[in-house]
């Protein structure tokens, strides 16, 4: 289930890539259109403006989709986390259980076995009494020893016919012993507690024949007894020693098992804190490019806007002074026309005199010498038409002047305005290329908190 949801991701993780690169193509490719069409300038930074918008739009959106993913990382990584620490106390849980089950089955199985051995032993120890028994009656009726018949199990013959009172071994008292152990030592009291009674009564038995061979029989018979005991108890005492042994044995193993346990616990806490600690830098680093995407963002819609201000502020003076220069030009063609008009009339005028003349010369008239202007035309009115052509010349100049001026002043303000584009479009580049990489900066820690959770996963 994990493994194909990390697959999945994977899978979404490269759709999501190749969708902002096909995006960004998209408008690599409308800007590179805009650049091929012929287009006037003021039209064509106004579609590369609205398509720099768009594009800075589709980046925001996108921006708010990577972080519902991160988001939805997080979680899944968490949940993830709580899962892998609930299979760790799973597992814990069953170790323990599988501890105090086996702890019972071994418990069980040598009292069991310890069952076995005492019934088999007590069987063994009724055959002897029953042999001993018929051994001393028979003694006792026929006043001989018929050791050929006696058959023991649990104790040699040299031992009962062969004994002496050096070698008896006192009685070990068995409560100094074995009070401190278990209910295995307690089962094995009453069993020799048994044993001690068949004793007595065997005694009391004895007590009752003859005088001097039952008291004769009966101190034999409790020393028999007593190096039987002897020999349990020391069984007894070994049994003990090796079932201490393998109680040491088994609490080692234990105490082994506990410290693995408390080195994969520490171990998981570690790797735990680890990607605590990871998730913790991977949510400040998107905290950080988050910011820094919206202070970006924010400055860069500051710029557009100042930009957008500068460039209406630039095109109303390219209008106002191609509005004025139309203007000058208008009034330029005006005077130009009235120049003309001036040197027309003033061209017709010297043609009716000289016609005049001629008439005159033709009629034999006196030839009256041809006066200046000057003399002909009324000295104010001269002067008048004098300063009106001479200001009329002066304003044609001053106009001609402006209108280079204004040539210049437009061919600078476009200059301006080329200049202002081209730092508004590196500007939103830089943006562009800087949001990118930070996309991309993201996707490789996401990518790596995937892998060590694989990894993690897989070491589980």
């Amino acid at each position: 289930m994990s493994n194909t949801t990390c697959s999945s991701q994977n899978l979404n993780v490269k759709h999501v890539a190749t969708l902002f690169e096909e995006v960004q193509n998209r408008y690599i490719k409308k800007l590179t259109t805009i650049d091929e069409k012929h287009l006037p300038t003021d039209e064509r930074h106004k579609q590369k403006l609205a398509v720099y918008e768009s594009y800075v739009k589709d980046l925001s959106i996108q921006t708010r989709l990577l972080l519902q993913s991160l988001d939805e990382l997080e979680k899944e990584a968490n949940q993830r986390v709580t899962l892998l620490e609930n299979k760790l106390k799973k597992a814990h849980a069953s170790l323990q259980q599988h501890h105090s089950l086996s702890d019972v089955t071994k418990s069980v199985s040598s009292i069991e076995s310890e069952k076995w051995k005492l019934n088999h032993e007590n069987l063994d120890l009724k055959h002897d009494l029953d042999s001993l028994t018929t051994f001393i009656n028979t003694a006792k009726r026929t006043g001989k020893w018929d050791t050929k018949r006696l058959q023991l199990k649990t104790v040699p013959l040299d031992r009962i016919i062969g004994i002496s009172n050096d070698d008896i071994h006192p009685t070990v008292p068995l409560h100094k012993e074995i009070q401190y152990r278990d209910e295995r030592i307690q089962v094995l009291q009453a069993e020799i507690e048994q044993l001690r009674k068949t004793k007595n009564e065997l005694v009391k038995q004895t007590s009752n024949r003859q005088s001097s061979f039952s008291s004769f029989m009966g101190e034999d018979d409790s020393k028999e007894q007593n190096i039987i005991l002897s020999k349990k108890v020391e069984d007894l005492r070994a049994k003990l020693v090796e079932d201490c042994q393998k109680t040491e044995t088994l609490k080692m193993d234990i105490r082994h098992k506990t410290n693995e346990l408390k080195e994969l616990q520490e171990e998981f806490q570690q790797n735990k804190q680890r990607y605590d600690e990871h998730i913790h830098d991977l949510s400040t680093k998107l905290k950080t490019i988050t910011d820094r995407h919206r202070e970006s963002t924010t400055s860069l819609n500051n710029d557009i806007k100042i930009k957008k201000q500068q460039i209406e502020q630039y095109t109303q003076q390219i209008e106002q002074i191609l509005n004025e220069k139309v203007q000058l030009e208008n009034e330029r063609n005006d005077l130009q026309r009235q120049y003309r008009v001036k040197d027309s009339i003033t061209a017709d005028l010297e043609v009716q005199i000289r016609n005049l003349q001629r008439e005159l010369t033709s009629n034999n008239y006196p030839i009256i010498p041809i006066q200046p202007v000057e003399s002909t035309v009324p000295k104010i009115e001269y002067e008048k038409l004098d300063q009106e052509l001479h200001l009329t010349k002066k304003r044609l100049d001053g106009i001609t002047a402006e209108l280079k001026t204004k040539d210049a002043l437009i061919n600078k303000l476009e200059q301006d305005l080329r200049a202002l584009k081209k730092s508004h479009d590196e500007q939103l580049d830089q943006h562009i290329e800087t949001s990118t990489n930070d996309a991309e900066q993201l996707h490789t820690e996401i990518r790596a908190l995937k892998r060590l959770c694989e990894e993690k996963k897989d070491q589980v």
